[in-house]
This record gives C-alpha cells, structure tokens and sequence, in this order.
C-alpha cells in the first residue's frame, strides 16, 4: 500500500478540523483581576442606587451583605460607638451569622484587643486569623458567651468606619480556615465602610447628641442593654446606641 501523503486512501476515520483563534485567549492572570473589579464597581453601583429614605438599619444591612458576598465572608458584623459610653462599640448589624456566634460581641471594649476594636481605635485595618472572644466589658464576659462547637482558625477581619473625628465604628468580616483576603478584598472593604459613614453621618449616627449620650448613660445604669436587630418583625426605630431617629 502506498503510504505517501499525497497517495493515501481516504478510507479512515476523519479528525475534525479544529480552527485556530485570530487572536490568542485573554490571559488567565488578566481575567482573574478584571473580573473582581468589574465586581467591586457594581457592587458599589447597587449600593449608590439604596434610596435615601431607607432607615439606618436597612441601609447598614445592605452594605453590610454586599461585602460580605463580594470577598466570600462566612458572615459579618458593624459595631458603631455608643452615645455618651466613652470607649464603648455596640453591634448594630449582624449578617450571616448564628445568635450564638453574635452574642459575645453585642458590647465590645474600644481598648480591647479584638480586630473590630483595633480598626476602630487605630483607625487601620486589623487582621487575627484564629477567631477569640473580644475583651470583656464591665458586668459582661464574652468567654463565658462563647460557643463550644465553633471551627477552629476563623479569620477576622476589621476595616474603620470613619466618623470625621475620633470617634470611629468597625466592619468586620469573618472567614474560612486559611483563607486570608488579599489587598484587593480589604480595599473593597474600606470603600464599603466609607460608603456607610458618608450615609450615617447624615442622620447623625456617628456623632450622637449630649441628649442621646444622657439617655444612653441612664440606660446602662439601669442594666438595660441597647436594643437591636428587629421587634415584630420591624426595623427599630433607631440604630443601637444613638438616639439618632432612623431616616
């Protein structure tokens, strides 16, 4: 049989003929850093797109889930400082996460040691990779609080909400074992915090009044913890320590 190119019988099988692109593939390395900041952009779209008469709560919520969605959180939470209770940081939002692993840090310590404390005093982003129960708070300890089957090696990650002045609040984000966010991530988590204090500032959040500050001080006095999250259902109205009325 002859076996030349040119002479071979067409009596085989056919290969599919397969064209080459015009032009090569974008790189791996290029989609892998477009697509994030194609994200961010929209993300913060969506965030401007929040109307300006939604309460406080909602609008904290939102912002708060967004980041949390974008840098693949397990859950997070925002602390913001609590009326005339110097040196104090109340949870005022909660996503994604179980009672039981927000109870410990419903009133943290600004001096304390934990990543939403630090951002908020240092006014910096604070990274501890192995999740811990904050400092305690007099009449409270959040140890005791703590849950026993919680994973081990849960990173924490905090970004200051700015207030204009000294008094700042903290985002904070919580991840899988191992997976530690890039300078991408926190950049996004910086750009979001900012987009929360330029809406709270507003109404008046982040720079509560000498009233709000007496009523909260009687409060504490009287054992009263600063109430949170909803009640029947419905936003309060107002953020946990303020006395800020919601838009």
């Amino acid at each position: 049989m002859n076996t030349r190119s040119g002479d071979a019988d067409n009596t085989g099988p056919s290969i599919p003929h397969v064209p080459h692109p015009l032009h090569p593939p974008q790189g791996l390395g290029t989609m892998q850093t477009a697509r994030p900041l194609e994200r961010h952009r929209m993300r913060m779209r969506l965030l401007d797109a929040v109307d300006e008469d939604r309460r406080d709560v909602e609008v904290l919520l939102t912002a708060l889930q967004q980041a949390v969605a974008e840098v693949h959180g397990l859950g997070g939470m925002v602390h913001l400082p609590g009326g005339g209770m110097s040196g104090i940081l109340y949870l005022v939002a909660d996503s994604g996460l179980p009672e039981s692993m927000t109870r410990p840090w419903l009133i943290i310590p600004v001096r304390g040691a934990a990543p939403p404390s630090r951002a908020a005093r240092n006014d910096t982003i604070a990274w501890q990779p192995d999740l811990a129960p904050p400092d305690p708070v007099p009449g409270r300890d959040p140890a005791a609080l703590w849950p026993s089957r919680l994973p081990a090696d849960i990173g924490h990650l905090a970004v200051p909400i700015p207030s204009g002045g000294w008094r700042r609040g903290a985002l904070s984000v919580l991840f899988a074992p191992g997976a530690e966010p890039g300078a991408a991530e926190r950049a996004f988590l910086n750009e979001v915090a900012a987009w929360m204090s330029g809406r709270l500032r507003s109404s008046g959040i982040l720079n509560p009044s000498s009233t709000c500050c007496a009523l909260w001080r009687t409060g504490q006095e009287r054992g009263r913890p600063p109430p949170r999250g909803t009640r029947n259902g419905s936003p309060p109205s107002r953020i946990p320590g303020t006395c800020a009325p919601a838009s």
